[in-house]
């Protein structure tokens, strides 16, 4: 059995190599963000505060960068300052509503769900929604 660190190690991971595969993409391929955009605004600062996602010089991509390029690639309309959005999420104090990390903890952990994030992520497709 695993232990809390080493599973938020690879929830992290799986994040990280979710934004770099999907950033990949283009907004055309009909991608949708289904949670909500606080969620995608504290997977993004997860992401940025990992340092892994680089630009072609191989500096680290700042916060209003993955925050940008994931809210288009996942054709969402991005909040006014994800950065307000983020520091309210710290301030978080209702008991019933939890962060999007511990919602993916508990997914892989409990539920044995490999990649919690492709549950949140759907292709539009003319007649509908299908899973990605």
């Amino acid at each position: 059995m695993t232990n809390k660190k080493e599973d938020m190690q690879r929830m992290t991971k799986m994040v990280v190599e979710n934004f770099k595969e999907l950033m990949r993409h283009s907004s055309d391929e009909g991608l949708k963000w289904r949670a909500s955009k606080r969620d995608l605004v504290e997977l993004s600062h997860l992401v940025w505060e990992t340092n892994l996602m680089r630009d072609e010089r191989g500096m680290p991509l700042s916060f209003s960068v993955i925050v940008d390029r994931i809210f288009k690639v996942l054709n969402t309309s991005v909040p006014k300052s994800p950065t307000a959005v983020y520091a309210n999420l710290l301030k978080r104090k209702n008991i019933r509503s939890c962060s999007v990390t511990e919602r993916y903890m508990y997914l892989l952990q409990e539920n044995a769900v490999k990649d919690p994030m492709r549950l949140d992520i759907k292709r539009m497709k003319r007649g509908g929604v299908i899973g990605m």
